[in-house]
């Protein structure tokens, strides 16, 4: 049995097992088969898949990322398409638990971060994943005639924008990184892969300014469906030293999804100012179980046993962005 890495030639099979496993039902298969390549044919991703009689039944993956603590480097991989076809029957847990395997003892990683849905979430707690307790889910209601608390004005610049400043947000990366216990680089090439190059996610941008400098943004976006129109923050990047603009960001995010009838707001991360910030403008919070981790070295578990309320995390790492 032998676990290749994805050829482009497979890429409607793994995206009639994401329909099978109902991930992304609302996304048109064709838009998938593009969320897919683009992953893929970056060269940022891997994956594996697991065949009998050349029909792929079981596959997993991650996008190769890292995570700068200070002057430390770790290499971690985000987990994503994990699934797997007719989960309860013939077998198939116990051979996707062997691809699982495999990838764990190929990675080139410290971490592995795996995004589980119910199809797998017991199979990795089997092979050694643990639940990642600082991860939470966040979601803010916008009821009518509710009463958004007044921006505050400290001379900030607010500009929303189709397009991210991403020379200023590399920028604002390298001034605040020292003060997070863990957070993704944000250097142009990511940041251009991940929202100028994304074929059909469409995000928009929230830019903070003060003295035309780039003090926070807030990656958004919008799924404006009949049953439901949620906001999505994607990713949220601000100053940590002054949380006045974490506010100023906030109320303005929520005062335009109130304008645009916007019925509530979501994201996931992992950060503990950030997380007061949003419990302050109304949002509430639940754990998000269905984050799990393994650690491959001594360095990555010593570096766990610190707790996640100083990490950076948001919805923009691995592929949790995804309707």
């Amino acid at each position: 049995m032998d676990f290749p890495y994805l050829d482009s030639a497979d890429t409607p099979q793994i995206a009639a097992l994401w329909l099978r496993n109902n991930y992304a039902p609302a996304v048109p298969r064709t838009q998938l088969i593009e969320h897919i390549r683009w992953k893929y044919d970056s060269r940022r991703a891997v994956i594996y898949s697991q065949r009998e009689e050349g029909r792929i039944f079981a596959t997993t993956g991650y996008l190769k990322g890292s995570f700068c603590n200070g002057n430390s480097i770790f290499s971690i991989g985000w987990g994503m398409d994990s699934l797997i076809d007719e989960p309860l029957r013939d077998g198939r847990v116990f051979a996707f638990m062997r691809v699982l395997r495999s990838t764990m003892r190929s990675a080139e990683h410290e971490i592995l971060v795996a995004f589980a849905n119910k199809n797998v979430h017991d199979t990795y707690l089997r092979i050694g994943f643990q639940p990642w307790n600082g991860f939470f889910f966040y979601q803010a209601k916008l009821q009518a005639g509710m009463v958004l608390p007044v921006r505050p004005d400290r001379g900030f610049d607010l500009l929303w924008k189709d397009e991210l400043d991403v020379s200023g947000a590399e920028a604002l990366f390298r001034r605040t990184q020292g003060f997070y216990q863990g957070i993704s680089p944000r250097d142009k090439e990511y940041l251009d892969w991940r929202y100028g190059q994304c074929p059909f996610r469409r995000h928009v941008f929230l830019h903070v300014y003060r003295q035309r400098v780039l003090v926070g943004y807030c990656a958004v976006r919008f799924v404006l469906q009949p049953e439901s129109r949620t906001g999505y923050i994607v990713d949220l990047l601000d100053s940590p030293d002054d949380d006045a603009v974490l506010e100023v960001m906030l109320l303005e995010l929520m005062a335009r999804c109130r304008q645009r009838e916007i019925a509530q707001i979501e994201t996931v991360l992992t950060n503990g100012r950030i997380s007061q910030g949003l419990l302050r403008c109304g949002f509430f919070r639940q754990q998000q179980e269905t984050v799990l981790v393994w650690l491959k070295s001594d360095r990555a578990r010593r570096f766990f046993e610190q707790g996640s309320t100083g990490m950076h995390l948001t919805m923009s790492d691995g592929d949790y962005d995804m309707e």
